[in-house]
């Protein structure tokens, strides 16, 4: 086993270029360092299919940054940066795979995905509360919206001031879609816990809560919205480096085709998952839930109805169809087996040094 996972680093280059051929306008740079006489060994590599970045255009401004261990002999870190569709499903923008989560390979990485995703003051980008990721953040990306995840806030809030009611506050708090309704939710954590409401204070509260965020959020105020990336990847934690990107690769062929066939069967102009969500909301609703997520409240459903002004008008171009079908217009390919297989000596790598005790700060 341990052999494998060497001998993977040696065939990854020849691995890659093939996923390139198979995959045009794709960015997969395998980062390296040389040491002895002229010798190279594997340090990172980052992986944006062409279809994901082109894509992106058509979703919403909100990017969400998160890792993942995936162990192994060589303790592998896998970073993500990933969007929703227009049908609420994870949109996995691009791949770091690195060798220990710091700061330094958080810039690596972020500095990769602002080549494809400039900077812009529209965009929100939500990361764990604590870790390199956010600092590294704010030297990348320092004009778009830094947002904390907030169930990282309120577990991290819980476990300092010792109340679990503060940390349902916090995520109160922070979905709250009127100021008003987040003053008195705020009060209420000030009269349980005075430091926590400083501590809450100095945060900054356009970080972590939504009524007075700068930029639109939508519902995307947690790192747990791309759960799914993990729950298909388990099967290859622990396993050699090709078979982990194997692994990404399947996944992202098996999600942009079935999606795919799903937008393009859909009829409608409003995607499914809204039309559901509207359905829902006649029955109940919240003021400022349109200024904040981009779709109506049952107010303005039931005014519409007695305008005769059709829902779609009232929903934000981001939950078209038109949106959903373009965000997968372009194809994400397997490799063919009779693509090349031989790889060349020189660009052949080592695998890095075995990692020490602890690799993870």
């Amino acid at each position: 086993m341990a052999a494998a996972e060497a001998e993977a680093f040696r065939v990854l280059p020849t691995y890659i270029r093939r996923l390139k051929i198979a995959n045009p306008g794709s960015v997969a740079d395998i980062g390296t360092e040389t040491f002895g006489e002229g010798r190279v060994r594997f340090k990172n590599l980052f992986l944006s299919f062409g279809a994901t970045h082109i894509g992106f255009r058509m979703i919403r401004d909100v990017i969400v940054l998160n890792k993942r261990k995936m162990g192994g002999q060589f303790k592998l870190v896998l970073l993500t940066a990933c969007g929703e569709d227009a049908n609420f499903k994870v949109y996995p923008l691009a791949f770091g795979i690195v060798l220990m989560e710091n700061l330094d390979s958080w810039l690596w990485f972020l500095k990769k995905l602002e080549e494809l995703i400039p900077d812009t003051s529209k965009l929100c980008i939500v990361s764990p509360l604590r870790g390199p990721v956010r600092q590294a953040k704010k030297m990348v990306y320092p004009f778009s919206h830094d947002w904390i995840c907030l169930k990282h806030l309120s577990s991290y809030v819980d476990w300092r001031f010792g109340n679990t009611e503060l940390g349902e506050l916090v995520s109160a708090a922070g979905k709250a879609y009127t100021s008003w309704h987040f003053t008195e939710l705020f009060q209420q954590i000030n009269d349980l816990s005075k430091p926590c409401w400083e501590y809450l204070k100095n945060l900054g509260v356009k970080h972590w809560c939504r009524a007075h965020s700068e930029v639109m959020c939508y519902d995307m105020l947690s790192t747990t919205m791309d759960e799914q990336v993990g729950v298909d990847l388990c099967d290859f934690v622990g396993l050699d480096i090709i078979k982990l990107v194997e692994g990404i690769l399947s996944m992202m062929c098996r999600w942009y085709n079935s999606r795919r066939t799903e937008a393009n069967s859909h009829i409608g102009v409003l995607t499914l998952g809204v039309m559901r969500l509207l359905r829902l909301n006649q029955i109940s609703c919240s003021c400022k839930i349109y200024d904040k997520l981009g779709f109506p409240c049952g107010h303005a459903i039931m005014g519409a109805d007695r305008l005769g002004i059709p829902y779609e008008t009232l929903v934000s171009e981001f939950f078209h169809t038109f949106a959903w079908k373009e965000s997968y217009r372009c194809f994400i390919n397997p490799i063919s087996p009779t693509s090349e297989t031989h790889c060349n000596p020189i660009t052949a790598l080592e695998p890095p040094l075995l990692p020490l005790t602890c690799r993870y700060l």
